[in-house]
């Protein structure tokens, strides 16, 4: 019986490229059409104002919302209409934090463009070193 031996960089490659390639492309994928609505912070965890200042600021009629808050020049209407003054305790956001989840994304799909990558390089090495091997006569 005459068997020969696969190439083990074929075969490494093969593998490799097909593993590791799908999980790039799944990256990719969930980086560029993935769900970017379903990032935002759970109701239950809002942080105070004071907290998102690095993130997030909002600003009415050229004054940043905090510092009306602080000032105490924001009022609120009442449920029977009587206005009252709005603190800071009153005020909570919720963040999207999509594009802290999309930079991880990308940051997985370098890593796994490095490996795929290496394994296209072997499996090219491969497939010509059987090529050359079918050229040369026994």
């Amino acid at each position: 019986m005459n068997h020969k031996p696969i190439n083990p960089l074929l075969l490494i490659g093969l593998i490799g490229t097909l593993t590791i390639g799908a999980s790039f492309f799944t990256s990719l994928y969930g980086a560029f059409w993935g769900e970017k609505d379903i990032w935002w912070t759970h109701r239950e965890m809002r942080l105070p104002i004071e907290e998102t200042k690095n993130r997030f600021e909002l600003f009415i009629r050229d004054t940043p919302l905090q510092k009306r808050l602080s000032e105490g020049t924001l009022f609120v209407a009442a449920d029977k209409g009587d206005p009252y003054k709005s603190a800071a305790e009153d005020v909570h956001v919720r963040l999207n934090n999509w594009e802290t989840v999309k930079s991880s994304i990308l940051t997985r799909a370098v890593m796994s463009r490095f490996g795929s990558g290496i394994c296209a390089a072997l499996l090219a090495v491969g497939l010509v070193q059987i090529l050359a091997a079918r050229k040369k006569p026994c």
